[in-house]
């Protein structure tokens, strides 16, 4: 009766099937695509199709499906058909231009053609191109393409979404997270604002604030299957699992088979300890390891602890092809090297790490361990001593080789299995290493030089023993005795590096440059590649003043070691040094982004930013440095620049407070914090810091030159200009050129004042603060004509200079409205928060007869400055332009009431008031 009874139900539904038309599987697919209900609307979009292959709508709608699926090559399939089938190529291209962008096909996205397209959606199919020519490394036609998008429909939210997308993928993610910021000031569910935004903050490593946003946007929209899977991933992090159930629950309805929803479902049996589930689930997630890179890693790890490293080693150098800029995966790829018996291959595994951070032990032990296989004992001596000094509470041998390789998705049973599965190494030599550096770090050298010795004569057919011995010897003192052991080891291989690298070391103690250059000449002879010879003999160049040299030596071995770190620093200071910054960045162009992470790539990389005045640059370099390693003194004090010259003053406060807590006589830090307490007008932090300075660097011209500032504020003019003199002589900068020639117009010495500002630029014509001074100056003099040559002198040197354009544009305002509102809208937008700013540029639109813009304007000047009594009046001049008599009345009334402050336009505010009252 069974069989019977199922085929009577299969019958009865397929003939209630048949009922159904083609647009009665269309409108049901369509509403359970408005319900995010993508399973049903699957199979009514089948059902429609097999009724009629050829629907254009049903292929659109199947399309939009994968792509919100992010099965991105079925999404391309399906809108392409759609297309073809007739659908508006508006609604079908700009998604093609998705799905391709999520395949990585970046030919194709950026050859799209959407000239037909009407301008929304062709900018949409642009600003994907600008994606596009990033991930291609071309950012100056990304910025092309991205003007032209803005052009297109300067309006469109999606468009100001692209843009902080382009922020971000340049690794200016504080500037992209604020872009986001804003469209959600106005658009406050707009479902991708808020997916964007997570995704943000998830790289900025804020994770739990990148959770709940990710909540927001799963609240905020109906279509929430690629937020669930990284919100899943993001609760796993934060060893959430509970909160992880709920969402493979409503995934696995979804879409069970999905490689993304296998990914959550195998880290879930790793945390809770199902290898065997774990490993058949990572398994099914491998098609999804280009977005999600951690599906090997975990893989590599579930076969590791299922008895297979070789398999596991095929797996982690996969994830390496995929995720070369993973931490964990290059240490887990590392260790299987290791395990495998491939010591040769570790150490260029290792080294993007350690130029990302040199003080991560894990890789230097990996390393360490590597070259112990690989005779090379002494330079895991040196690795070793480096590794007792990071972490001098926890001796080098207690540090596991599977270190660094969990995090809390795995238990500690879990972390057990993993260093049982990698501990199988040698004793020999490791153990006779690690006693020879405690011996040392406890300089107990005839220890020491014992357990060396006993060391050679175990390993009788190897180099290292006698470099080790060297080694043993110098950090004894004994250069004779080392000198002695080297030339053995030299006559056994005589072009060893370690052994050459060390008499020259001993030949650069003694000044004997010749010798020196010898050795290393004769590692290279062994090793043309080898990149410490070659180094050591560019800075021997550099050494005795040979700058061509030193750049050629550089070069080489930079172009004989593609990926190498250190050949680019060094090139980067020499022309950061030679007055060539823009070069600077160029030299990091080919390296793991990892590397580029590097705190010294990125403070060379803001050093040159700030050198071409590119502030943006360096307060987004500055920013990831401090943001990843905590920085020193000296990364805060640049960061404090960067950051007030952007107009960011509360930033660029703390950071200077970040720099003088790490460093509090760091002098640089004194200075910029005495210079801003000198702009707040706070005299009691001027003196505090001004009495610390003096201690510090007396002679120092800035610190003379706000003694000079105090001494005007005290009313001593006669000493300000003295010590402001004293200043320009000690050190004559354009700080304290400005203070000398203020104090001179202060105590009545104009002509004088005017004499040694003019000289100066007679000598440094492309000093802008030093024209704008004499610009004001000849302003206030009421040389007009005069003061505006000069202010368009400083418009051509720096075009968007907001006080120069604000203060022409208030010079023009009669004689020249229209020129003037150019000027004033110029400013506006590059100071979009200044109530001065903002206050001129309602005033010259009320000019220009643009009342009802003043009125808008005004008020955004009004809501930053509300006491300000100048502003006032000028709204209730632009009131009395509206016809608004009774609210411009009372504006004047409330601000020339008794006791109401003084300001510089009271007589003309009393007259339109009479004039009101009177009316």
């Amino acid at each position: 009766m069974r069989p019977l009874l199922l085929l009577l139900t299969i019958f009865i539904l397929a003939a209630c099937g048949e009922d159904k038309t083609l647009d009665d599987h269309l409108a049901d697919a369509r509403g359970y695509y408005q319900a995010g209900d993508f399973p049903a609307a699957r199979i009514e979009l089948r059902n429609a199709m097999q009724i009629s292959p050829g629907v254009a709508e049903a292929r659109f709608l199947l399309g939009k499906i994968h792509l919100e699926m992010e099965d991105n090559a079925d999404a391309e399939k399906e809108l392409t058909r759609a297309e073809s089938l007739g659908w508006p190529t508006e609604q079908t291209r700009p998604r093609i231009a998705r799905a391709l962008l999520g395949q990585a096909k970046l030919e194709e996205v950026l050859a799209l053609a959407h000239d037909e397209l009407p301008p929304v959606p062709a900018a949409r199919i642009v600003a994907v191109q600008v994606l596009a020519a990033l991930l291609e490394n071309e950012p100056e036609r990304a910025q092309l393409l991205f003007n032209r998008a803005t052009e297109l429909a300067p309006e469109d939210i999606e468009i100001r979404l692209r843009g902080a997308r382009m922020e971000a993928l340049q690794g200016r993610l504080e500037a992209g997270l604020q872009e986001v910021e804003q469209v959600l000031a106005e658009e406050s569910d707009y479902p991708e604002a808020l997916r964007l935004r997570a995704h943000i903050l998830l790289r900025l490593e804020r994770l739990e604030e990148a959770r709940d946003a990710f909540t927001a946007a799963i609240a905020g929209s109906r279509i929430d299957f690629a937020d669930r899977v990284t919100r899943a991933t993001v609760n796993i992090r934060l060893d959430r699992l509970d909160e992880v159930g709920a969402d493979l629950v409503e995934l696995e309805r979804t879409a069970p088979a999905h490689p993304s929803v296998r990914y959550i479902r195998g880290l879930v049996a790793f945390h809770e300890g199902d290898e065997r589930l774990a490993l058949q689930s990572l398994h099914d997630a491998q098609p999804a390891a280009r977005k999600y890179p951690l599906v090997l890693y975990y893989l590599s790890l579930a076969h590791l602890l299922d008895g297979d490293p070789k398999r596991a080693e095929d797996i982690a150098r996969e994830l390496i092809k995929y995720a070369p800029d993973s931490v964990r995966g290059r240490r887990l790829f590392a260790a299987l090297l290791l395990q495998n018996g491939k010591y040769k291959e570790v150490e260029p595994v290792l080294q993007p790490l350690r130029d990302y951070n040199p003080r991560d032990v894990y890789a230097i032990n990996l390393d360490a361990h590597a070259l112990l296989m690989r005779d090379g004992a002494d330079r895991a001596l040196g690795l070793f001593r480096w590794l007792s000094r990071l972490n001098p509470d926890k001796p080098p041998g207690s540090i596991p080789l599977g270190g660094g390789l969990l995090d809390t998705v795995v238990g500690a049973a879990l972390a057990d299995e993993v260093e049982a599965a990698l501990a199988d190494f040698p004793a020999f030599p490791r153990d006779e290493i690690l006693a020879i550096v405690d011996h040392l770090e406890a300089q107990d050298y005839d220890a020491a030089l014992a357990a060396a010795d006993s060391l050679k004569w175990r390993d009788t057919s190897g180099i290292a023993p006698y470099n080790v011995l060297a080694a043993v010897h110098i950090a004894a003192g004994q250069m004779k005795e080392a000198h002695v052991v080297l030339a053995l080891a030299l006559k056994r291989d005589p072009g060893n590096a370690s052994a050459n690298m060390a008499l020259a070391g001993l030949a650069r103690r003694a000044n004997n440059t010749d010798r020196e250059r010898k050795y290393f000449r004769a590692v290279l002879f062994a090793d043309p590649r080898n990149l410490a010879a070659l180094l050591s003999i560019a800075v021997l160049d550099g050494r005795e003043g040979d700058n061509d040299a030193l750049e050629a030596g550089l070069r080489q071995a930079a172009d004989r070691n593609p990926l190498a770190l250190e050949p680019r620093l060094g090139l980067a200071r020499f022309y950061l040094d030679s007055g060539d910054p823009h070069r600077v960045a160029l030299e990091f162009e080919q390296l793991l982004a990892l590397q580029q992470r590097s705190p010294r790539v990125l403070e060379l990389v803001a050093r040159a930013e700030i050198a071409q005045g590119n502030f943006d640059g360096a307060y987004a370099a500055l920013t990831e440095l401090t943001r990843t390693v905590g920085g020193s003194a000296a990364h805060y004090h640049l960061l404090a620049g960067a950051a007030s010259a952007l107009g960011k003053q509360e930033e660029s406060v703390a950071a200077l407070e970040q720099a003088l807590a790490r460093d509090a006589n760091f002098v640089p830090a004194l200075l910029a914090r005495s210079r801003q307490a000198e702009l707040e007008g706070n005299e009691e932090a001027l003196y505090t810091h001004i009495d610390r300075l003096i201690e510090l660097a007396p002679e120092e011209p800035e610190v003379i030159r706000m003694q000079s500032v105090l001494a005007a504020r005290r009313g001593d003019n006669a000493e300000a200009v003295q010590l402001a003199r004293r200043a320009h002589e000690a050190g004559q900068t354009t700080a304290t050129l400005l203070q000398l020639t203020e104090m001179q117009r202060r105590t009545g010495r104009k002509k004088q004042a005017h004499t040694v500002l003019t000289n100066w630029l007679k000598r440094h014509p492309q000093d802008v603060a030093a024209r704008l001074s004499l610009s004001d100056q000849l302003y206030a003099q009421n040389q007009l004509r005069a003061a505006e040559q000069q202010y368009t002198k400083v418009l051509s040197l720096d075009p968007d200079n907001a006080l120069a354009l604000n203060n022409l544009a208030w010079l023009l305002r009669n004689s020249a409205p229209k020129r003037s509102l150019g000027y004033i809208r110029r400013a506006a937008k590059l100071v979009p928060d200044n109530p001065q700013i903002l206050d001129s540029r309602a005033v010259i639109e009320h000019l220009n007869g643009k009342n009802r813009a003043a009125a808008v304007v005004i008020q955004q000047a009004l809501q930053v400055a509300p006491d300000n009594p100048s502003i006032r009046y000028h709204q209730a001049m632009i009131q009395n332009a509206l016809g608004r008599t009774d609210a411009a009345r009372a504006a004047l009334e409330q601000i020339l009431g008794d006791g109401r402050p003084e300001f510089p336009e009271q007589a003309e505010a009393r007259a339109l008031l009479d004039t009101l009252t009177a009316g």
